[in-house]
């Protein structure tokens, strides 16, 4: 709606929005760009995965941990398989199950420059559905230098992508990008808390092109809830 009126758009662009709000998509364009991700692949049975278990069954589309279930062992696939087809209508893929730690970073994308903001980990429920339950920032250094190189190269193969993005990730013996929300995440709530600068207008003048500094932050750590 804003482009179609002549507006300046101060996030991604739609077909950008669309592709990475299509995990199987994306995961298409990453493998082609040889970016890790784990395998995924759409399927309408039980009967058709072709890993071995543990798996993690999702929405093709979908956010916020909607119908997504941990399948630890082969006992498990029938009830994770029959409650997430309760939960979700659509379409749905399975990946293997991938072990490490749950990261994000949120990037300012603006046409002249990609800046990293603070990596966070992510705390995630432990009953296997991965809900979303807060974060805390920042990251040791090495960890967070391998998640921003990660989510760097998650990103520069999706030219449309603008303003404030976040990537997941999950960083083990190899690291691997997970999805990106082109939007704003939980996790702002935390980096304004600790940016020295107004990152809000940080955001508007990347997203608009300006050639902008990369903030400055606080000392750590802070911890955030997912309602705050």
């Amino acid at each position: 709606a804003v482009l179609d009126v002549g507006g300046r758009l101060l996030g991604s662009l739609p077909d950008e929005i669309h592709l990475t709000g299509d995990k199987l998509a994306t995961a298409a364009l990453w493998h082609g760009r040889g970016v890790p991700h784990p395998p995924t692949e759409l399927i309408e049975s039980i009967e058709n995965v072709p890993f071995d278990v543990p798996w993690v069954i999702k929405p093709r589309y979908g956010a916020g941990s909607q119908a997504t279930f941990f399948v630890r062992d082969v006992a498990a696939i029938t009830d994770c398989w029959d409650a997430a087809k309760f939960e979700w209508p659509g379409e749905l893929i399975v990946q293997p199950f991938v072990p490490g730690e749950a990261v994000s970073v949120a990037l300012l994308i603006g046409k002249a420059q990609t800046i990293p903001l603070l990596p966070a980990r992510q705390h995630l429920s432990s009953d296997g559905r991965f809900r979303y339950q807060g974060g805390s920032l920042p990251l040791p250094a090495p960890l967070a230098e391998r998640t921003i190189r990660l989510a760097m190269n998650a990103v520069e193969c999706i030219p449309g992508l603008r303003g404030y993005v976040g990537v997941d990730l999950v960083l083990g013996d190899r690291d691997w990008a997970i999805e990106i929300n082109p939007r704003l995440t939980t996790s702002y709530v935390g980096l304004r808390k600790l940016c020295r600068q107004n990152l809000a207008e940080l955001m508007l003048r990347c997203a608009r092109g300006d050639e902008i500094e990369a903030p400055e932050w606080l000392d750590g750590p802070l911890q955030f809830g997912r309602f705050v």
